[in-house]
């Protein structure tokens, strides 16, 4: 069946954000007056909404409150949030590939919306989606599926004709749950579970465009 909407996962997977989140991480410990973590630490933090980066980067900090932490950390990224923050090479190429063949195109992320908006828009990558939601916008965050199947719905296509692309298992999980094929991105800063499975693992983003010719062609 053709392929009709593609849904991308953003931070990991579409672009590289890592240092800029690891600065605004360094913002917030350095206002609690804790010592800098490594890039290591922070990436393992990464992938599960800016609640959980923050929690899990004040493990250490027992007398500082998420609530807190996350205000430092959000106020930090907000006046920093494309410093260093690029998209992955081929992923221009991809999404203009894609959208040329008359693809619909759209992001689905934990990245709170205000965030995701002012990120696309720095990087000049917002025309390229029919829809860019964080949780404000899908009213739900990964793995829950209803983001996903609301996508579908307002773009009236099918699961088989749907792919979900992602970097981590929140992503996986999602597409599992609303029976969508998922495609995982072996270089972001998320990772796989072993009871999560892809269609497809692919490490360069242009492997993607090979992907959908190969499953064009007839049997």
């Amino acid at each position: 069946m053709k392929l009709r909407l593609a849904v991308f996962d953003l931070d990991g997977t579409l672009v590289d954000s890592r240092a800029d989140l690891a600065a605004a991480v360094g913002v917030m410990r350095r206002h609690f007056h804790l010592p800098p973590l490594s890039d290591d630490a922070v990436k393992a933090a990464i992938g599960d909404g800016a609640y959980e980066l923050a929690r899990r980067t004040l493990v250490d900090a027992p007398h500082v409150s998420v609530e807190e932490g996350l205000s430092r950390l959000l106020a930090g990224y907000r006046e920093a949030i494309c410093v260093y923050t690029r998209p992955y090479p081929g992923v221009l190429e991809v999404l203009s590939a894609w959208r040329a063949s008359g693809l619909t195109l759209a992001v689905l992320t934990n990245k709170p919306q205000e965030m995701t908006d002012a990120l696309l828009r720095a990087l000049g990558m917002n025309s390229f989606f029919a829809a860019a939601w964080g949780p404000e916008g899908a009213g739900c965050r990964k793995p829950d599926p209803d983001g996903l199947k609301r996508l579908m719905a307002i773009h009236q296509v099918l699961p088989e004709e749907t792919i979900m692309i992602g970097d981590h298992h929140t992503d996986s999980r999602c597409a599992r749950d609303a029976a969508v094929p998922y495609l995982h991105f072996t270089g972001g800063l998320g990772r796989l579970d072993p009871e999560d499975q892809a269609e497809l693992c692919f490490d360069e983003h242009l492997d993607l465009l090979r992907w959908q010719q190969n499953r064009a062609r007839p049997l």
